[in-house]
């Protein structure tokens, strides 16, 4: 079944081969590298024909009390992290990849992460580690 649910996710929305294969190797790095769990799942939305978006979510294991530390968009190539501009500064203007979100102030997804190169990939899992130390404090 899950085998099922990320393929359609991943290779449904995904804009090209190697967009795809960059979205699987880093959702299979964080969950054996990292321990993170992946979940797919459905979320309103105001851009998307049907209301809806998929999205796949990495999280903690254990008691899920902080949601997901990354968002997986595989129809923008990207990630969204949950990281605010302090959590980067170190990396902002460094890295064209990394990119701050202009989101409301509750929203703590504020880093988005294109994977537009396979380096893309090492990037996004040192800013996954950031984000999984900063739920775990």
């Amino acid at each position: 079944m899950r085998y099922v649910l990320f393929s359609r996710s991943l290779y449904g929305n995904s804009t090209s081969p190697t967009e795809t294969f960059r979205m699987e190797t880093l959702l299979n790095r964080a969950e054996t590298e990292l321990g993170l769990i992946a979940r797919v799942g459905k979320s309103r939305s105001t851009t998307w024909g049907d209301g809806y978006t998929d999205y796949i979510r990495l999280c903690s294991p254990g008691v899920r009390r902080s949601g997901a530390v990354v968002y997986l968009r595989p129809w923008a190539g990207s990630l969204h992290l949950r990281l605010q501009r302090p959590d980067v500064w170190d990396l902002l203007g460094k890295d064209a990849r990394i990119v701050p979100r202009n989101i409301d102030p509750g929203n703590p997804h504020g880093i988005t992460v294109a994977l537009t190169d396979d380096d893309s990939i090492d990037l996004a899992l040192e800013l996954t580690k950031r984000a999984v130390a900063k739920v775990g404090s």
